[in-house]
């Protein structure tokens, strides 16, 4: 029993001693492209494959479904994304059944996250590129108005949730550091945010759970 746990003691310690080289040596920050050497990108990118191949697994590709959607306030009209046409998009069908109505468009990925509670507004993730540092936006139930809660190069954004009022969009964002998420409260009305709560130090902090009342559950993921 002893010599057992000894054992994985050992190899426990040579473990870490191991990832503290590792970690030490190849000094891994930040999110993206600009996080690797581009020699390394080069060394291990993909090898071009046969045509045919290729062709068959873009069809594979092609095969997708919507996703489960969000019913409007008024059990009318039901909001989901959808990369039927290659890239996520937010689509739109109402009770008469008719094809689905798309709603955004172009190259960069978008998404459906919520709507609020009064029905006026959508709030899609977009991010541009595949960068993966989505921006938070409003969007209009007809697709023609967009505006941006919170999108900011290398900056990454996630969306917390709508007030039950309709009135405030809460999200959190490591715009002040890359490794520490903020969390702010934005205004739909006047377009202002305000800075509500950020925690340097390890792990990352996030919205477990909220109430009515404005009290917040955060959780805290130690690295």
């Amino acid at each position: 029993m002893f010599k057992f746990l000894s054992l994985i003691l050992t190899v426990l310690g040579l473990a870490a001693c191991a990832q503290k080289s590792m970690n030490a040596s190849s000094a891994y920050t930040g999110l993206g492209r600009e996080s690797i050497a581009a020699d390394d990108l080069k060394k291990y990118a993909p090898k071009a494959i046969d045509a045919k191949l290729e062709r068959d697994i873009r069809r594979m590709l092609d095969i997708s479904s919507p996703g489960l959607g969000l019913l409007h306030p008024n059990k009318k009209q039901l909001f989901f994304s959808w990369k039927i046409t290659g890239v996520y998009q937010v689509w739109t069908i109402d009770q008469e059944r008719r094809f689905p109505i798309l709603l955004t468009g172009g190259k960069d990925s978008t998404r459906l996250l919520d709507i609020t509670p009064d029905g006026k507004w959508l709030l899609v993730s977009q991010d541009k590129d595949g960068q993966e540092n989505p921006g938070v936006f409003l969007l209009s139930l007809d697709g023609a108005q967009q505006v941006p809660v919170f999108v900011k190069e290398k900056v990454r954004t996630s969306l917390a949730y709508v007030s039950d009022d309709s009135q405030f969009v809460y999200y959190s964002a490591n715009d002040e550091k890359p490794e520490m998420f903020t969390f702010y409260k934005y205004s739909i009305k006047t377009g202002e945010r305000e800075k509500i709560f950020a925690q340097e130090g390890a792990g990352i902090w996030s919205l477990a759970d909220h109430t009515q009342d404005g009290r917040w559950l955060m959780a805290q993921y130690l690295s």
